[in-house]
């Protein structure tokens, strides 16, 4: 019971650690604006 809660609490830190390293990724692309152009390019 103690382990499950353990992993539960570890896979939220992880979770929120992955969308705070997005977030910067994302400002950086925004900030340089030609990777943001390439994003769009291969999603498109």
């Amino acid at each position: 019971m103690f382990a499950s809660s353990k992993s539960n609490l570890l896979r939220r830190f992880l979770l929120a650690l992955l969308l705070i390293v997005l977030r910067a990724r994302r400002r950086v692309m925004y900030e340089r604006g030609e990777l943001e152009l390439g994003m769009v390019t291969l999603l498109s």
